[in-house]
């Protein structure tokens, strides 16, 4: 077990500039090394035999020899590196770009196989961008998977690969914080087995049993942190009184729409939890603009109404500065006598202070922030709802200290997530579940799209037409940066192209997982306020920020996505009183039938519960490959759709597990408990 707390330098090859360069990463030791996974694995095909086995648009492998030293060039201020390579059948070009040192790099009169794309020049094919290869060690690469590391400018995939492998036995036997019964009872990879399948797999049937191993394990460290945290604990009386409610009937008769039955259900639901004689904590999950922030003002007004304050949490400062503005509005429109307190990191400490006593005092009513609203300084006078917005951004702990605030309040918890119901129940045991399943029905439809990569130019004029109608475009990239390896587009690189593309028409802004919180706000009020007229982002674009304006979004590489996370990117736009669009672009190749099949269940499903049903039996429990299905998933490797399987598993080995030890105590589950303090405030800070 010490060796696995051993800092990377007792590692060959690794000295104290490379041990920087891990720990930009992250990985400060050997188990951390052991734990940085593969974000994405590559299979390299077997090299062909003749260049007319090659297909213009796809990876190929191909073996040759250079006989002549490859010639630089500067083009558009671009290196370009141009060399022929001779197959012993015929030649065929193969060309680099910002790759001049690769000439330095490259032998003349030996066998090299090249793996690269094969693109096409005045009718004749070339291979770009290829890497190089010994031929005896490339055709050992087709023979399992090869890892895809992320990576930090320094470190190469390579030295990563080699760095792991090097831990790896310097840590054998790997100790396995699961019991060896759980393991045979669940059907599971041990603990050593597990982390060589992660790294080094042969398939990826075998990679899925090791994602299942680690999907299984936070599952279960998920449930025994939450259920630990709750030993003990008892429902709390409610000792609030309601005697009043016209002030709630004013503003439904008011609204510019009728509520629907989901809204309805949902209010009632809240309001019968207010009548009980316990506390009750409630999750009201709803679909993409079902119209889950009326509900909470709603309960909000009620609350008022009774004398007592409640507040609003949200995850980031453009969704708590949104639904201050709205609430703002609604106590603006329908004349209603309360005071509004909005309170976030950023004000400045004069503004602080006076949100501080008004809330201290009582004098606000509704108190709308970030998570501002849990630090020590605030003092509520009659706290007696919060509602978390997005919650999975939110740790538990969090939520918890919030939930605490004042003398017990009411806990209302939201998510545009939806999540089919029998899941639901496992996942927030102890939580009451509201499901709100449709939406207000003058809210266009979004038109959705699916095209392949050839028909881009077609997107892209697409966007400018838009634009140029004086609307907002979103484009979604899977990737932050150009990734050795992998044929997807990049945020990075495609943002830098669009905006030439639209150079005089629109503004491209770009927004990824790598940019400081505050950087992503001061992006997201940039598009709000349509100083940036098309985001390229990642899939950290904001759940539930509301930009009316936009009217269209274009997922790259959505073959990729789930079907789930694909509704909620298309829940970006149709917001305002405009026709809005969604292109699906496919980039998929060699099962392009089978993926245009999957992606046309967007043109005709448009109910998010749906669409996760249907998600859930086309991927399937152990489907390791593709995209997560949610960017802000808690979970490294489980997906509480197509690991509903391990879901209920681990929910009910928790149960078990506390039942012999309640504390974890026991030398068994020592290293169980390990993870289950270490992770819990690491793990669930973004749940």
């Amino acid at each position: 077990m010490s060796n696995l707390k051993l800092p990377l330098h007792t590692l060959k090859g690794v000295g104290n500039k490379t041990e920087e360069l891990f720990q930009h990463l992250h990985i400060d030791n050997l188990m951390d090394l052991l734990m940085y996974f593969p974000r994405d694995y590559q299979s390299f095909p077997m090299p062909v035999d003749h260049t007319s086995q090659l297909v213009v648009g796809q990876n190929a492998a191909i073996t040759g020899i250079f006989r002549l030293r490859p010639v630089n060039r500067h083009f558009r201020s671009m290196d370009i590196t141009i060399a022929s390579l001779d197959t012993g059948h015929e030649k065929i070009d193969v060309i680099w770009y910002r790759m001049p040192y690769i000439s330095k790099n490259i032998q003349i009169g030996i066998p090299y196989t090249i793996y690269g794309r094969i693109g096409e020049k005045n009718n004749e094919l070339r291979v770009e961008q290829p890497s190089l290869h010994v031929p005896e060690a490339y055709i050992h690469m087709t023979k399992k998977l090869q890892p895809v590391y992320s990576l930090t400018k320094g470190l190469s995939n390579n030295l990563i690969r080699k760095t792991m492998k090097q831990a790896y036995d310097l840590c054998l036997p790997l100790p396995d914080p699961l019991p060896k019964e759980i393991l045979s009872k669940r059907g599971l990879l041990d603990y050593t087995e597990a982390i060589h399948t992660m790294h080094s797999p042969d398939t990826y049937d075998g990679l899925s049993n090791g994602v299942r191993r680690f999907s299984y394990q936070e599952f279960l460290v998920f449930f025994l942190a939450l259920r630990m945290e709750e030993n003990g604990l008892t429902k709390e009386l409610n000792h609030f009184l309601f005697t009043k409610d016209s002030q709630m009937h004013h503003v439904m008769d008011c609204l510019p729409f009728q509520l629907t039955k989901g809204q309805r259900d949902a209010l009632d639901d809240l309001l019968h939890d207010f009548h009980s004689n316990t506390i009750e904590e409630r999750l009201i999950q709803g679909d993409v603009g079902s119209g889950k922030t009326i509900i909470a003002f709603l309960a909000m007004v009620y609350m008022a109404e009774n004398g007592y304050q409640s507040a609003i949490m949200a995850p980031t400062e453009v969704l708590a500065e949104q639904h201050h503005r709205t609430f703002l509005k609604y106590i603006s429109d329908y004349d209603l006598p309360f005071h509004v307190t909005f309170l976030s990191g950023s004000l400045k400490a004069s503004e602080k202070r006076a949100a501080y006593e008004s809330i201290r005092s009582g004098e606000a009513d509704f108190i709308i922030g970030t998570h501002a609203l849990i630090q020590d300084a605030v003092d509520y006078k009659n706290l007696s709802l919060v509602i978390t917005d997005e919650q999975h951004r939110f740790g538990v702990k969090q939520r918890d200290r919030f939930s605490k605030k004042g003398i017990h309040p009411f806990s209302v918890v939201m998510s545009a997530t939806p999540i089919p119901r029998t899941l639901a129940l496992i996942l927030y045991d102890g939580m009451n579940v509201s499901s709100i399943r449709d939406v207000p029905s003058e809210r266009l439809r979004v038109k959705t799209a699916v095209i392949p990569d050839s028909k881009r130019d077609s997107a892209w004029n697409f966007i400018k037409k838009q634009v140029q109608e004086g609307h907002q475009a979103y484009v979604i990239c899977p990737l932050v940066e150009e990734s050795e390896n992998l044929d997807q587009e990049n945020v990075t690189d495609y943002g830098k192209n669009l905006q030439k593309q639209l150079k005089g028409i629109a503004t491209v802004g770009i927004l990824h997982g790598r940019m400081r919180p505050e950087e992503k706000d001061k992006v997201m009020q940039a598009f709000q306020k349509n100083e940036i007229q098309v985001l390229v982002s990642t899939t950290v674009v904001e759940v539930g920020v509301n930009v009316p304006n936009a009217t269209l979004i274009m997922i790259e590489n959505a073959d990729r996505f789930g079907l789930a996370q694909l509704h909620q990117l298309r829940g970006r736009v149709g917001r305002g009183q405009w026709q809005s669009y969604c292109i699906l672009m496919n980039s998929q190749k060699k099962n392009k039938e089978t993926s245009n099949k999957r992606l046309d269940i967007m043109n005709h499903c448009y109910n998010g519960f749906e669409i996760a049903e249907e998600d859930l039996k086309l991927r399937g429990p152990g489907d390791a490959r593709g995209i997560r299905q949610s960017g802000d998933s808690p979970f490294t490797f489980a997906d509480v759709y197509k690991d509903s399987d391990l879901l209920a598993m681990a929910s009910e080995d928790a149960y078990s597990i506390l039942d012999e030890d309640q504390e974890l105590t026991s030398d068994k589950f020592s290293l169980l408990r390990d993870l289950v303090i270490e992770k819990s405030e690491e793990t669930y800070t973004n749940l």
